[in-house]
């Protein structure tokens, strides 16, 4: 059914689902990082809004371990974000509704100046969306009904792959494809850009490290669905540890086993 909504005939024996064919939603912002220049990034979701980069240390590298190879982007330490260009409203994240925020990370350490935040996701001011690490676990917020990822801590200087998700008022925290922690929390009520890369502007909240794939769903994901792009690695194709598929239909065999 997933490869009928996403304009693609099953039956064709051209058709060789990916594992990303498994999950219906298509995102309303992903960025891939593929630019290797400029202060433009592209935004490959639905809603289309290009990004700009600001601050003039990030870089862009190409090398292993990268999660499903391409490019992905260094956020250094000191002002250095991307702006959605976008509000949270724009985006699904404002107020009583369902969405999903996912990221690759691999944070250098935890936040090395005030504050112990190294935030993937978050505003320039107000109270701000903060999506990403405090005091060296997963973290969630709102502002001021936060969730975090209890016994799960970090792993610095490791890729892993980080999914947020707020449905039915409860924020649930996802890493590598495993539901680790949850809580209730009220909505977010901040109707600002959202940022990529920190939140609360010159508060020492910079995410410091390398991110790839980031995206915004305007509705909560199945479990399975965050694990399922969870393995299959950045841009969902078939990257990561994903490689084996017995019986040769394109599905790697451990997709297979969470989809059913």
């Amino acid at each position: 059914p997933n490869e009928l909504a996403k304009g693609k005939d099953p039956a064709s024996g051209a058709s060789f689902p990916g594992l990303e064919d498994l999950v219906a939603p298509d995102p309303v912002a992903k960025y891939d990082f593929e630019e290797n220049g400029g202060t433009e990034i592209a935004n490959t979701g639905t809603s289309a809004t290009a990004g700009t980069l600001v601050g003039e240390n990030a870089q862009w590298l190409e090398a292993a371990p990268a999660p499903g190879g391409g490019r992905y982007l260094l956020f250094p330490l000191g002002n250095t974000y991307v702006d959605t260009n976008q509000t949270a409203s724009q985006l699904g994240l404002q107020g009583d509704v369902d969405y999903t925020a996912m990221a690759w990370m691999w944070a250098e350490s935890e936040q090395a100046g005030d504050s112990s935040d190294s935030m993937i996701i978050g505003q320039p001011e107000g109270n701000a969306i903060h999506l990403g690490v405090r005091a060296q676990q997963y973290h969630f917020g709102h502002w001021g009904n936060d969730t975090n990822s209890g016994v799960t801590t970090v792993t610095f200087q490791e890729w892993h792959h980080i999914a947020w998700k707020y449905e039915n008022g409860v924020q649930t925290i996802h890493v590598d494809g495993n539901r680790v922690s949850e809580g209730p929390a009220g909505a977010l009520d901040n109707d600002v850009n959202v940022l990529i890369g920190t939140t609360r502007i010159d508060q020492d909240r910079d995410f410091v490290g390398f991110l790839d794939d980031v995206r915004i769903y305007d509705e909560a994901l199945g479990d399975a669905d965050i694990a399922i792009i969870a393995l299959a690695g950045s841009g969902g194709g078939g990257g990561g540890s994903v490689t084996d598929d017995a019986d040769g239909d394109g599905q790697s065999d451990e997709a297979e086993g969470i989809a059913g």
